[in-house]
């Protein structure tokens, strides 16, 4: 697939926050969203649910890395 010029918008950030503070945040390109959702027949909000849940997975891994320590 080749790269696109976009004019409204070409990437979706997913950002998790406690009160003011960025914990995380994962970014996903335009071009890889329409990707996936042409080979895999993914809708746009399954791919925005996969992302908020990865990101909430690298979050409890952090979390329990820190107990850890």
């Amino acid at each position: 697939m080749e790269n696109k010029q976009y004019s409204d918008w070409d990437s979706i950030i997913v950002q998790l926050n406690l009160k003011d503070e960025g914990l995380l945040n994962i970014k996903m390109m335009r071009q890889d969203l329409e990707a996936l959702a042409a080979s895999y027949g993914q809708e746009r909000r399954d791919v925005v649910e996969m992302m908020i849940q990865t990101i909430e997975e690298q979050l409890q891994n952090k979390q329990e890395e820190t107990t850890l320590n």
